[in-house]
């Protein structure tokens, strides 16, 4: 997690899509590392502990607005995904 809120608060310039550039390496590594074993905990605490950090880089881009509007630049609503903090797609 130190490393995590490393990268991100190191990041604080960076777009939307360099920052998941940057998280989804580690992000995918420790998916496979935490596979064999207590996923079900593990994969919860990653869950919950990057949204955190993303939401404070997310508020420290935009200092004036409020979180609702800061959620709904960021994150989007995937059918049986919940929340997922994404990049808006235009087809």
């Amino acid at each position: 997690m130190a490393q995590l809120k490393k990268i991100v608060s190191s990041h604080g310039a960076t777009t939307q899509a360099g920052l998941i550039a940057h998280l989804n390496p580690i992000i995918t590594g420790w998916c496979q590392y935490y596979a064999t074993v207590v996923s079900k905990e593990a994969f919860a605490s990653m869950s919950y502990h990057p949204s955190g950090q993303l939401l404070r880089w997310a508020k420290h881009r935009h200092p004036r607005l409020n979180t609702h509007q800061i959620v709904s630049l960021y994150w989007r609503v995937n059918q049986g995904d919940g929340w997922v903090f994404q990049i808006e797609v235009h087809y």
